[in-house]
């Protein structure tokens, strides 16, 4: 039976594998104005981020949440989050 961090690192690499994912759910939201999805996403990711180390992935990915959920723009938030994202799914690479 595996360890409990054994366990808690094996799903911490599952998390940075599927940043890339994540950027490509958020792009394709962010290119569709779809701020509901992009929202959606944000909080996922705001949930999960702090969890596995990346505090300010998580505090950039709440704020991007908010943001998506009022009438500000967002594009920029987009952009920068999914950068962010790309670069922690290379590191795993």
């Amino acid at each position: 039976m595996k360890g409990f961090t054994e366990r808690l690192r094996e799903v911490r690499k599952r998390f940075i594998t599927r940043c890339g994912e994540r950027a490509d759910q958020l792009e394709e939201a962010g290119a569709a104005g779809n701020r509901a999805a992009i929202a959606s996403v944000a909080h996922d990711i705001a949930g999960t981020a702090g969890i596995f180390g990346f505090d300010d992935l998580s505090i950039e990915a709440r704020a991007l949440d908010e943001l998506a959920k009022s009438n500000a723009p967002c594009e920029d938030a987009v952009r920068s989050m999914v950068l962010r994202l790309r670069e922690i799914g290379a590191a795993d690479d």
